[in-house]
């Protein structure tokens, strides 16, 4: 008898405990909620769908940048096993606020990475988070140990800055624009505004947006967030190009523009010319994965998202793809937009080798392109009509023509 009372009063201290724990951290929460005025987007413990809760951290809410809508799907993560699953959930709602472990289901070494990765590449907001990251067991429990790439304060600012910077590049834009407008506009942006260079912050979004430099994956990781603020589905794609002399590893972005998905390497539209001169190109601009295998292999991303569409190519978009019978009018109109639009160059496409050669002999060698120039002229008050640049790459079928201007 007397042992039963025991418990009796053992288990009435446990539900008072409980029910005092839930009273203190609700009222944390309404503390917090009160303060901040803040939300957290985090996954719903039960399912895989985004809820919105608050969460406390030393009286200060932890940072998730609820800028982002959620409208669009995170592909990595759809394409984990259900173990993955449950352990990027658990890191990515704990993430935020930068604790030295995170509690994750008892997980094999290859689970956790592919967890991480996968958490990395659909979340570009994680740019204090570093490369690498550590699988401790302790008995029956399992911990996610990250790598910071910076503090917490810092990485708040470095966030709530690079939020402010996207969304100002979105704001130069037409609200009213349609899907395939805004990624070009993004796009544009991103490659006026940033050069290709290593360094500090040059593989995160940060880097490309604040700093205005970032390798690859800083121009992905840019491009990506924009989108994801602005509702269109992309994915990041890994793979490898060639530098000429050897296969290097290199990051770009699938997207899907009406729920058709192509390739978007913007750091691959921003090349540094001999003398030092940048230009937005287009070659790299929604294209399918056969015209991308031409330059780019080893293409790993999500299984379901297939790139196999022409239907937003840029040049076919924009009526710059030229064919054996059509491509002096296709040129001249070209030429006619590009200076209408105060651009320093213009592109093209075309369909064969043979069409390029003809178009390159008729141009330069007849001659061609100066009456061309000379038709424009009107558009363009210093355009010089008797002295044009251009480059031809073959292996690609393109052809820029780049103009000269008097002082």
């Amino acid at each position: 008898m007397h042992f039963k009372n025991v418990l009796a009063v053992i288990l009435v201290c446990c539900i008072l405990s409980l029910v005092g724990c839930a009273q203190t951290q609700q009222k944390v929460q309404e503390n917090i909620t009160a303060i901040t005025g803040r939300f957290v987007h985090l996954f719903d413990d039960v399912g895989e769908t985004f809820s919105v809760r608050s969460l406390e951290k030393s009286n200060q809410s932890i940072l998730e940048p609820e800028y982002i809508t959620w409208q669009t799907a995170r592909h990595y993560y759809d394409a984990l096993s259900d173990k993955e699953k449950l352990a990027y959930r658990c890191i990515y709602n704990d993430i935020f606020g930068q604790p030295e472990r995170i509690s994750v289901p008892m997980l094999k070494t290859e689970e956790l990475h592919a967890a991480f990765t996968a958490l990395r590449y659909d979340n570009p907001q994680l740019l204090f988070l570093g490369d690498d990251a550590t699988l401790l067991t302790a008995g029956m429990y399992c911990y996610f140990v990250p790598v910071y790439t910076m503090s917490y304060w810092d990485a708040r600012t470095a966030i709530e800055k690079t939020a402010a910077k996207a969304q100002e590049a979105i704001a130069l834009f037409s609200q009213n624009a349609d899907d395939y407008a805004t990624l070009l506009s993004l796009h544009d942006y991103l490659c006026d505004f940033c050069t290709y260079a290593d360094g500090k912050n040059a593989s995160h979004c940060n880097g490309a947006l604040l700093d205005g430099y970032a390798t690859c994956a800083g121009y992905t990781k840019a491009l990506k967030l924009m989108l994801d603020i602005v509702g269109i589905d992309s994915c990041a794609v890994t793979g490898n190009v060639s530098d000429g002399t050897a296969d290097i590893n290199h990051m770009w972005l699938a997207v899907s523009l009406d729920g058709v998905w192509s390739f978007c390497d913007p750091t691959w539209d921003d090349p540094v010319s001999e003398d030092g001169s940048q230009t937005v190109e287009h070659g790299y601009f929604s294209v399918s994965a056969q015209r991308l295998s031409l330059t780019h292999s080893d293409i790993q991303l999500p299984s379901h998202i297939v790139c196999d569409s022409e239907e937003y190519d840029y040049y076919l978009f924009e009526n710059l793809f030229c064919t054996q019978d059509n491509y002096l009018s296709v040129i001249a109109d070209g030429i006619a937009v590009a200076l209408q639009n105060e651009k320093t160059f213009a592109e093209f496409r075309f369909d064969s080798d043979d069409a390029l050669q003809d178009a390159a002999e008729i141009l330069f060698v007849e001659g061609e392109v100066y009456a061309l120039l000379e038709d424009a002229a009107f558009l363009c008050e210093n355009l010089q009509t008797k002295r044009i640049g251009y480059s031809v790459d073959e292996k690609r079928l393109q052809l820029k023509l780049i103009f000269s201007f008097e002082e």
